[in-house]
């Protein structure tokens, strides 16, 4: 899948998920991380496209976050979901992603990455998402409205945390 369409993608379902704009906002930045981490080094969809250690972060930074609620908690918190909502869309394509090893790719093979069968499964799954956001009251403006002040706190507690540890 291309960039932009993880970038999407991405903030379309943790949204949907968590009806938490913040959060799915961290999400979408983190969302192209498994292909920037390769750096040209490691070889496409293996080590930073592995299930197994991404889900295994994941559950360790999620019970972290229950047991140390705050700021920094949350977005690694969001950060590792957009990590594994980029593995979980590559997952359905033709080429796949590791499960188990880290060299052995396994996919739906729903969509051939930069062809339009990827764009086709990108519209059906934003047009459903946003059907479930409305239907959750997600996209009302008033609740919308509440989400915008939300992150504007979380801004104002991301620059507190970052001037206070100078």
């Amino acid at each position: 899948m291309t960039w932009k369409n993880h970038r999407i993608l991405t903030f379309a379902m943790v949204y949907a998920v968590t009806g938490y704009l913040a959060g799915a906002v961290i999400s979408m930045l983190a969302s192209t991380l498994p292909d920037r981490l390769e750096m040209g080094i490691i070889p496409h969809r293996t080590y930073t496209h592995w299930v197994l250690p991404a889900l295994g972060l994941l559950y360790a930074c999620h019970k972290w976050t229950l047991a140390h609620p705050g700021i920094q908690a949350q977005i690694a918190f969001y950060l590792l979901l957009g990590y594994c909502a980029h593995l979980l869309q590559d997952s359905f394509s033709k080429s796949g992603i590791p499960f188990i090893f880290p060299r052995k790719t396994y996919g739906a093979n729903f969509y051939i990455t930069r062809r339009m069968s990827e764009t086709l499964v990108v519209i059906v799954a934003l047009g459903g998402l946003g059907l479930y956001c409305q239907q959750k009251g997600y996209l009302d403006k008033n609740y919308l409205k509440k989400e915008a002040e939300e992150i504007q706190i979380v801004m104002e507690d991301i620059y507190y945390f970052a001037t206070k540890n100078r």
